[in-house]
């Protein structure tokens, strides 16, 4: 399934392997375990789940290597990633609050 983006120059797109390769840079081309990933080796999926259609913040992005995502203890990470990316959302409203 395809994630999409929202452009301020063409609108609504695609999230594609440009974007994904912005979020590996971030990253340093590493999942959390220290494999190096690239396009071939990384998944990508959303922290917090996206309504189809609705513009995609990049960095509710969350990319793992194969063993990372089968990994049992996933549940749990995508929990603590989940409360960290709302504390996070929260303090971006509360400063443009002020």
């Amino acid at each position: 399934m395809a994630v999409v983006l929202q452009s301020r120059k063409t609108g609504w797109r695609r999230f594609n392997d440009s974007d994904k390769r912005w979020v590996l840079r971030q990253l340093q081309y590493r999942c959390k375990c220290g494999t190096p990933l690239d396009l071939r080796n990384a998944y990508f999926e959303n922290i917090l789940p996206q309504d189809p259609g609705q513009p995609v913040d990049i960095h509710n992005l969350h990319v793992l290597c194969s063993k990372c995502n089968l990994h049992p203890a996933r549940e749990q990470e995508m929990k603590r990633l989940l409360i960290e990316y709302i504390e996070k959302m929260d303090t971006r409203v509360q400063s443009k609050e002020r």
